[in-house]
């Protein structure tokens, strides 16, 4: 299970997720959750800085990529 969203890693809605699947489906995975979100730093303004703060296609698809690996 790998959790993708654009809120902070920490505290944000990807760990509420990932605690219900945790929870409710654990026997189920074959691999540990995942979570995959921005940094946890403030958004910059800058065009370029901004675009290697937020996730990008090769970000994801690497960590796709690693979990079915796992």
């Amino acid at each position: 299970m790998l959790i993708v969203h654009k809120d902070t890693l920490i505290a944000g809605f990807g760990a509420e997720i990932s605690a219900v699947i945790a929870c409710e489906a654990f026997s189920d995975l074959d691999a540990p959750i995942q979570r995959l979100a921005t940094l946890d730093i403030p958004i910059p303004y800058n065009v370029s800085l901004m675009e290697s703060v937020i996730l990008s296609k090769e970000r994801i698809q690497m960590n796709i990529k690693e979990l079915l690996d796992f």
